[in-house]
């Protein structure tokens, strides 16, 4: 109302007071906005090695190929985890939560 008004709004208490002139246009305030962190990445699970069989890991959520194969020590990096797994995964840059691979 006083951006609108003034202090004609009010004239009464502008007078007792002693509020005169005009009123400032109130400016946009701008808050400083936190940069984005991603969620904090969870241990990686162990990969099960059946009796004579390759190792076994189940992808978790935030897990990417290149970090499934730095923490199991995947010789051939992402690269082997994706060959040797191109019937489950149709597109190395997704894989789901839930999801069984062979580690080789």
């Amino acid at each position: 109302m006083l951006a609108g008004q003034g202090w004609g709004a009010w004239p009464e208490c502008s007078r007792k007071a002693g509020a005169r002139g005009t009123v400032a246009t109130p400016r946009a305030v701008r808050f400083p906005v936190a940069p984005q962190t991603s969620a904090p990445q969870q241990a990686a699970a162990p990969a099960v090695a059946p009796p004579g069989g390759p190792r076994i890991y189940q992808v978790r959520a935030g897990d990417t190929l290149s970090g499934i194969a730095a923490a199991q020590g995947v010789t051939g990096g992402w690269r082997a985890i994706y060959d040797g797994n191109r019937t489950a995964l149709r597109d190395a840059n997704v894989i789901r939560p839930g999801q069984q691979l062979t580690l080789g």
